[in-house]
């Protein structure tokens, strides 16, 4: 029986468009009777008018399946699954006699395995393999004689999605900038979207290719670290996400343009300074040859020590940073190193003389108890006043 409300009863009901189950019919009054001829399932639209002038009217669309008694599959289709990941699906069978019997044919995707039940079998477990699969469920009831249908699967496994990409390529001001986000497994094509943050102002990324290209325009733009998501078109479609992120620096420069003369003997120490790029920067000698015994800190840029050597030493300096690809800078330096007329060898309180106090500063210098002292003693030339400095000295004093 069809009800309405509203309006002003009674009320007039008719078919409008599609069609009732072959033996059903729909009078005036808004029943829906009669007996069905067939399994089937139709689609159809009733229309209902109240008694008002001018009459209201609205319409309403119905389905309606027509079961039998006959033993049949209930479940139409099963969903698709994806390798390595927990998968459950039921199928069940409807009328006939209960209790039923189930079986297979075909082949199962590799993994997956049938637990039957007594009106139902579930198909379980976890896909190894990817690859479309075709196969065959046979249900028996218990019915004398016994009636079995059967129904035909296809099943899809697909690969699990990956964002491969984990690095970006840095981006300069004012320079064309493209890299891309590169996926594996799933199903193409796929759909590359932003979930979380921004890209640097100038970039943008196309959710069909997963480029993201541009020019970085503006000087206050800065570094964005960002969530991308990228979705392929399996059915059910997989999601995957990647946090991923673009550096923007300027151009890598050293801006130290002279490096203050040392004195031979002399404890000496110079700071390099870099600009720009991505930190942290690598600093290396790139050409040349320092002076003995002094060294350069590849972290913080800084030259130091005590050169054993005198002369002009016409060396560069590279400086690398963290860019993807690595942005370099080499700046070149005439480094000089003044003779020392007044070093007495062994003279570490540069006193003018070598005693007993030289000694003691050599052995706290061993022990680390000092770190620095005026003069420089280094025997067997290994950069370092060690035991054999220390030695030396004594026998001295002892002579």
């Amino acid at each position: 029986m069809l009800e309405a409300a509203g309006g002003i009863p009674p009320y007039e009901w008719r078919l409008k468009t599609g069609e009732l189950p072959m033996g059903l019919l729909v009078n005036k009054t808004g029943s829906l009777y009669g007996k069905p001829q067939s399994r089937q399932t139709r689609s159809f639209t009733i229309e209902v008018n109240d008694s008002d002038v001018p009459a209201q009217k609205t319409v309403k669309t119905f389905a309606i399946e027509v079961l039998i008694d006959d033993l049949y599959i209930y479940t139409p289709d099963i969903p698709n699954a994806r390798i390595n990941q927990a998968y459950i699906a039921t199928i069940k069978a409807m009328l006939g006699q209960p209790p039923y019997t189930w079986r297979q044919t075909g082949q199962l995707p590799p993994g997956l395995t049938l637990q039957t039940l007594s009106d139902t079998v579930k198909l379980e477990g976890t896909p190894t393999m990817s690859g479309n699969y075709q196969f065959m469920i046979h249900v028996q009831d218990s019915s004398t004689p016994s009636t079995e249908v059967s129904k035909h699967y296809d099943m899809t496994i697909y690969d699990s999605l990956t964002i491969q990409t984990t690095l970006l390529k840095s981006a300069q001001l004012d320079d064309d900038y493209s890299d891309s986000i590169q996926v594996s497994g799933g199903t193409a094509p796929y759909i590359w979207r932003i979930i979380e943050n921004t890209l640097p102002k100038g970039l943008i990324l196309d959710a069909s290719t997963g480029w993201i290209s541009g020019t970085i325009k503006d000087s206050n733009a800065i570094s964005s670290e960002f969530l991308v998501q990228v979705e392929d078109s399996g059915m059910p479609a997989q999601q995957v996400e990647q946090r991923l992120i673009v550096y923007v620096g300027n151009d890598l420069l050293i801006v130290t343009e002279v490096i203050q003369q040392a004195r031979q003997f002399d404890l000496f120490s110079a700071q390099l300074q870099g600009v720009g790029g991505i930190l942290p920067y690598n600093w290396q000698l790139n050409s040349g040859k320092l002076p003995k015994c002094i060294q350069l800190n590849p972290t913080t840029g800084k030259l130091y020590g005590r050169s054993e050597e005198q002369g002009s030493f016409d060396i560069s300096i590279r400086l690398s940073d963290q860019s993807t690809p690595m942005n370099q800078a080499i700046f070149s330096y005439n480094f000089i190193v003044e003779p020392n007329n007044t070093w007495i060898e062994g003279d570490l309180n540069k006193d003018s003389r070598v005693n007993l106090q030289d000694v003691i500063i050599s052995l706290q210098i061993m022990v680390d108890m000092m770190t620095s002292v005026d003069g420089w003693f280094d025997t067997n030339q290994d950069c370092q006043l060690g035991f054999q400095e220390t030695l030396g000295l004594m026998q001295r004093i002892a002579h």
